[in-house]
């Protein structure tokens, strides 16, 4: 008998480590992605290397942290290794981690400023902390590479119908064709909440489950339209040796700083290379700066806003270093090149709360998964952990009770 046929709704972090599991327990799964580059989502980041997600960290002993483990195996993530820490937003002064681990100031993760520790970048001290090879934009493509999943991108799925005959997606030049279940992983709920809207209430016991569904289904919507907060992501290139022969750090969180929550030195990260005349940094700005330049360039096109955007981070990046240079504004190195790029969905700012990673409604063989769905130390970490649960809760769907 042919293997039941899933149709993955996204192609990002949530829904290739959703395909990995699904394909280990003998479905088979097509995924459906809008990127028209490569699958990865936010994680793959915009023309600029590691300009999305910045590493890959399970804050836990978990099925994550298995995964992990198994990439690194398999070549397609590495450990991370650097100097990292804490650098000031006033003082300037930058604080390694090892210093501030065997010091109080981490004993819990909220004696860092609102903010400061970007994705539990230094509260999970006992983790490694990986990052994809040769790019973060590499690992969801490797996963379903190796697994030999098909994958159909540029394809903007509208939504989602359940008929008698099975599951149908519509979308432009979508296939007249049929799957058994369907996980909807993208990191926009409101796709989710219109197929939620869109099933029939009643199930085979006679049940009705009109207000479980409609409840569910205000609540992704509101999640779409109230608590998704915006990032942006500065790609800086200096000329070589410049910053990084003299800054003290390779990446830092910024606690109490209004406009960059986190720096990072491409070239520190295993398997990258800079260019031979010039280095790479990238700052993710805070939620706040995001939000901010939004309200205030709300009639400015996308272009005008990521370009506001990068000249506000550069000159915030160049004071936060300014201290590494005698305090003297023009002894900072200028950058060469400056780009912003914008993620309008950057981070949830709050999920849905759940206790468990994913939503799953059996009789209709529909899970939702994503970084909205439960609380997690970094929104990464919430959308691989959805996708893996989602994965196996649908697996389960078709398994007899004697398996």
């Amino acid at each position: 008998m042919a293997p039941p046929r899933l149709a993955i709704v996204g192609g990002g972090l949530a829904g290739s480590l959703c395909a990995l599991v699904a394909h280990s327990r003998g479905l088979r799964p097509v995924i459906f992605d809008a990127g028209r580059r490569t699958l990865g989502g936010r994680f793959a980041g915009g023309h600029d290397p590691d300009s999305g997600g910045q590493f890959l960290r399970a804050s836990e002993a978990s099925q994550f942290m298995s995964v992990l483990a198994m990439l690194h195996e398999n070549g397609l993530v590495s450990p991370w290794n650097g100097r990292f820490g804490v650098l000031g937003s006033r003082a300037g002064g930058f604080l390694p981690f090892d210093t501030l681990r065997k010091s109080a100031m981490l004993a819990k993760p909220e004696d860092l400023d609102t903010g400061g520790d970007f994705c539990g970048f230094l509260s999970t001290s006992a983790a490694a902390t990986y990052v994809g090879v040769p790019s973060n934009a590499s690992v969801c493509s490797g996963i379903c590479n190796a697994i030999g999943a098909e994958v159909r991108t540029g394809v903007q799925v509208t939504a989602a119908r359940l008929s008698q005959n099975g599951w149908r997606l519509e979308a432009s030049g979508a296939r007249d064709e049929t799957f058994d279940a369907v996980i909807l992983a993208t990191h926009d709920p409101s796709l989710a909440a219109a197929t939620v809207r869109s099933l029939q209430p009643h199930t085979a016991d006679g049940s009705d489950h009109s207000a479980r569904l409609g409840d569910l289904a205000d609540a992704l919507q509101k999640q779409r339209d109230q608590q998704r907060a915006p990032v942006f992501t500065l790609s800086a290139r200096y000329p070589r040796g410049s910053l990084s022969s003299v800054v003290p750090f390779d990446a830092a969180c910024v606690p109490g700083e209004s406009h960059i929550s986190f720096i990072s030195r491409y070239a520190s990260k295993p398997g990258r290379e800079d260019k031979p005349h010039e280095e790479l940094w990238s700052a993710v700005s805070t939620t706040y700066f995001a939000a901010e330049l939004l309200r205030a360039a709300s009639s400015r096109t996308q272009e005008e806003v990521e370009t506001a955007a990068a000249e506000a981070l550069d000159l915030e990046l160049r004071r936060l270093c300014r201290g590494y240079f005698g305090g003297d504004d023009s002894a900072v190195p200028r950058a060469l090149e400056v780009r912003a790029k914008r993620w309008g969905a950057g981070f949830a700012a709050r999920t849905l709360g759940l206790n468990e990673d994913a939503i799953c409604l059996e009789p209709w063989r529909l899970a939702i998964c994503g970084d909205f769905v439960r609380d997690h130390p970094s929104p990464v970490e919430s959308a691989a952990r959805s996708g893996l649960a989602a994965g196996e809760r649908v697996a389960a769907f078709f398994s007899s009770p004697a398996d």
